[in-house]
């Protein structure tokens, strides 16, 4: 049996979607390949890296079958207001895919979790998108973590 060394992890994925955008309606598989690695900078600073691979495969004609590549860096650390525990975060994505063979998209996110139990947090971050040949898109995101 192969032992991966402790701050490294790999990771199979299979997610299926459905995606209905007004006229379009297309049905895509995708498979994915993700290894990453995650250290401590200092006591109360973590780094992680991760480096993701999906094979998009749809089943139309339209759009096209491709492979994209994912790498992001992030920098979590815990603070404690009073009672209130947060878990700040600042991380930047780049998305690149083969039918560009160039770097195609760029989010860059700030923002915290906030615990509510052992098992459930609580998001809120701020997005930037930075796409090559559009408008930059900026999103006030919020949602529930589900821990297990």
């Amino acid at each position: 049996m192969f032992h991966l060394p402790r701050n490294f992890y790999f990771a199979t994925v299979y997610k299926r979607a459905h995606v209905e955008i007004q006229d379009i309606v297309y049905n895509e598989n995708r498979y994915i390949l993700e290894a990453g690695w995650k250290t401590k900078v200092t006591k109360k600073l973590d780094f992680d890296i991760y480096f993701r691979t999906e094979i998009r495969e749809f089943e139309e004609e339209f759009p096209e079958d491709y492979l994209r590549f994912r790498m992001r860096l992030q920098l979590k650390t815990m603070l404690s207001i009073g009672k209130l525990k947060l878990k700040p975060f600042i991380a930047n994505e780049t998305f690149g895919k083969t039918k560009i063979y160039t770097i195609q998209k760029n989010w860059l996110y700030i923002g915290t979790m906030i615990p509510l139990s052992d098992h459930v947090e609580f998001g809120i971050s701020y997005m930037w998108l930075a796409t090559r040949d559009a408008e930059s898109i900026h999103i006030l995101y919020s949602g529930f973590q589900f821990l297990f």
